[in-house]
């Protein structure tokens, strides 16, 4: 029993964030240490995935999200190998739906713009690795 707590224990990268899921360690890198994790609603028998996280080899969280009836569902965050944000995209019914903004490695936004169930609308602006406005359309 003290080996289990102390494993779960061990595991707490990111598990804070999620509220009401059991996390399982589903792929590991050569070293063990995660590679791909789903937390699964805690009800008794209940296995529906709420969540998952995806990491690098160095440990760095590659990707964050969560599921609602087994689809998208949320932010899902992804960043890059060095914790630098690479993307942030709004979900909802599995399909993008609100905001989506992805970034160059460099910190500077790539492009931004919103999607209501999935299509494109409103202004998306994108922008060069400096930071300019390159073209903005129109959805």
């Amino acid at each position: 029993m003290l080996i289990l707590v102390s494993a779960l224990l061990a595991c707490g990268n990111g598990e804070e964030n999620v509220v009401d899921g059991h996390r399982v360690v589903i792929s590991t890198f050569e070293d063990n240490s995660p590679q791909v994790v789903y937390y699964y609603n805690k009800a008794e028998g209940d296995r529906t995935k709420v969540a998952e996280e995806e990491y690098f080899p160095n440990g760095q969280l590659k990707l964050k999200g969560s599921y609602k009836n087994g689809q998208k569902h949320g932010t899902w965050t992804a960043w890059f190998d060095d914790g630098k944000k690479w993307s942030e995209n709004e979900f909802a019914e599995g399909v993008n739906h609100g905001n989506s903004t992805v970034w160059f490695d460099n910190g500077v936004m790539r492009y931004s713009g919103q999607y209501n169930m999935g299509e494109k609308v409103g202004t998306w602006n994108y922008y060069n690795d400096r930071g300019e406005v390159v073209v903005s359309r129109n959805h």
